[in-house]
């Protein structure tokens, strides 16, 4: 089809193309990819709502991204003109919508390694205050009340701990919950909302869904026993920035060791591929800040 031939399109009527998203390679790209002609068409009609870029590397990005997730990304740079159509800003290339892309994806990567880090530490944890809490009260209850047929504490801890981090409708008594969040230093309502958080994010990040520009439903907040070690949380929005901060507290990563940290990495990120801070709930001169008390 001739490129000239064509009207503007508007990004909400574009055509839907079948994309399961059950399934993502370990790129955050959609192993199901769409086929050339119908990414032809939707690379044409973009072009003509203003995108800038090459068309080679438009297309591979297309077919193996999937429209949808593609168009996540995308619907950023775009505005509503006169007609009520979406367009993109002018200037907007698809080279800087490909560094969206892989910076969320390598952001992903390094928020799966530090949550599994997070994980491994969590679970004997877990098996070592149920044993607590068990050594004076009568754990059977918990079993019978939630249907776990297992006759012993490590396997009944193991148990609770896939419930708890996969966010199922798992209680335990409020003893057993203080007892873990004060391994951490924290009390077991702040420590529940850390917890859930990291466990929602586990799940997106397995799969590279978009962190870059989200903004969380639920609150996590900083305890005020730990406001001293957490200067720069920004309590004005939820995004993904405080959860950074929270795992290289819960890693045990000294701020002595920031060039340790998963902080330093995202913020080595940020920089490769030239993003806001504020596009993941970072304040601005959070890096200006921890060098300054490195030194």
């Amino acid at each position: 089809m001739n490129k000239d031939s064509m009207s503007p399109m508007c990004f909400l009527d574009v055509e839907h193309y079948v994309v399961s998203h059950n399934e993502f390679g370990e790129n955050g790209f959609d192993n199901s990819k769409l086929d050339k002609a119908s990414s032809e068409s939707l690379l044409m009609g973009l072009k003509n709502n203003g995108l800038e870029g090459e068309d080679d590397r438009a297309l591979e990005v297309i077919q193996s991204m999937g429209k949808d997730k593609f168009m996540s990304y995308a619907k950023l740079y775009s505005i509503e003109n006169a007609l009520g159509e979406l367009v993109f800003i002018p200037g907007t290339t698809l080279d800087r919508i490909i560094d969206d892309i892989l910076f969320n994806n390598d952001l992903c990567g390094e928020l799966s390694i530090s949550l599994s880090f997070f994980r491994n530490n969590l679970e004997p944890k877990l098996g070592e205050s149920i044993s607590t809490w068990a050594e004076e009260n009568d754990w059977s209850g918990i079993i019978s009340e939630h249907s776990i047929n297992y006759m012993n504490r490590e396997k009944l801890a193991k148990a609770s701990f896939e419930a708890i981090w996969m966010d199922y409708d798992m209680t335990f008594p409020r003893e057993v919950a203080r007892i873990i969040a004060n391994e951490y230093g924290m009390d077991e309502y702040h420590f529940s909302q850390w917890l859930n958080i990291a466990s929602y994010v586990s799940g997106l990040a397995q799969f590279r869904n978009k962190l870059v520009d989200h903004v969380f439903l639920d609150e996590m907040e900083c305890p005020k026993n730990l406001v001293s070690r957490f200067p720069l949380w920004n309590n004005k929005v939820n995004m993904i920035g405080n959860l950074i901060l929270a795992l290289d507290y819960l890693n045990g990563v000294e701020e002595s060791h920031f060039d340790l940290s998963l902080e330093n990495k995202v913020w080595g990120l940020l920089d490769e591929y030239s993003i806001s801070p504020a596009r993941i709930g970072f304040i601005s001169n959070n890096k200006t800040n921890q060098e300054a008390k490195r030194a």
